[in-house]
């Protein structure tokens, strides 16, 4: 029985061993997980959700660097960083949506290297190396 809602935690009486308990649970923004803290200590997640974050920041200010240093520029503005990761999301949502459909078309789960190049030669980009 829920007694109360304050921002997203959740007030609950169980009853353990006839005695009444009282109970915390905490959900996710989107209440996909839960975990329950109760009387005797905290118990485990009940549900399990993947929560995709913002993994552009993975593609680090180094790594933009660098790659501007190979392509031979020597300044590079703070607006540039930002700019870059949505290039280069853009450019690889395109990429792996082409690399996709030649996996689908020969009925495969997985996406091979080959069709990574086949959908790089299709976008312009020849690529040696990886056969084909």
């Amino acid at each position: 029985m829920i007694s109360k809602i304050v921002k997203r935690y959740y007030e609950i009486t169980i009853a353990r061993e006839r005695i009444e308990l009282p109970a915390v649970v905490f959900c996710s923004p989107d209440c996909s997980s839960t975990l329950m803290v109760s009387g005797h200590g905290r118990s485990r997640k009940k549900r399990h959700c993947m929560v995709l974050q913002d993994n552009w920041r993975g593609i680090t200010k180094g790594a933009i660097r660098r790659l501007a240093r190979r392509a031979g520029v020597k300044r590079i503005s703070h607006l540039i960083y930002e700019e870059t990761r949505a290039v280069l999301k853009v450019f690889l949502e395109d990429l792996i949506r082409d690399a996709v459909i030649y996996c689908e078309h020969v009925r495969r789960k997985t996406v091979t290297a080959m069709d990574v190049v086949y959908a790089l030669k299709r976008r312009g980009y020849t690529i040696y190396g990886f056969g084909g």
